[in-house]
């Protein structure tokens, strides 16, 4: 087992644990309760954060307070997934919140990546199962690299989203903002 300090141990080479100790308070009561809430870092076979787990239990992948499922591929996702489409970019992130401690259901959305031919990102969808609740954000790149929001309601949309644009000066790459 490896151990960093007091609250970091990992039992295999691609697992970290950190446990942090939660103290609840019981309404109208002087008495306190503690329980530790444990933090599970897993990781994929080329050492990206793949999974992050939240739980009242440890050395396990039990995830009864919350989990983040990292996709580096369209293929698949997590600490298992060894596609051959990974480049590094995040394609995929997924949020799953149980309703209860016995984790019978969950709320689950996530965010979708996409990028352009070389690499930047070109797009961030949010699918959240309700598509009243969806966004986007999709970007455009300038001749200099400057990332610019697609004011375009068809690809940028949805509540409290920017969509605000820029002002560029071409002659000296200045951005200003819009009619400055």
């Amino acid at each position: 087992m490896l151990c960093v300090g007091p609250r970091f141990c990992s039992p295999t080479a691609g697992t970290l644990f950190r446990t942090y100790n939660q103290v609840v308070y019981a309404s109208n009561r002087t008495t306190w309760s503690a329980s530790r809430v444990y933090n599970k870092l897993f990781y994929n076979s080329r050492q990206q954060l793949a999974e992050i787990l939240t739980s009242t239990t440890g050395g396990d992948s039990f995830w009864n307070r919350g989990r983040i499922i990292n996709g580096f591929s369209l293929q698949c996702a997590g600490a298992a997934c060894n596609a051959t489409d990974n480049n590094g970019n995040l394609r995929k992130q997924e949020i799953d919140i149980p309703v209860n401690d016995q984790n019978s259901s969950y709320t689950s959305w996530y965010q979708q990546y996409d990028y352009d031919d070389l690499n930047r990102l070109k797009r961030v969808h949010e699918h959240t199962g309700n598509s009243q609740l969806d966004w986007q954000q999709e970007y455009l790149y300038d001749q200099w690299g400057n990332r610019q929001i697609d004011t375009n309601v068809l690809y940028t949309f949805g509540t409290g989203i920017n969509n605000r644009s820029f002002d560029k000066e071409d002659a000296t790459n200045r951005l200003y903002a819009p009619g400055v």
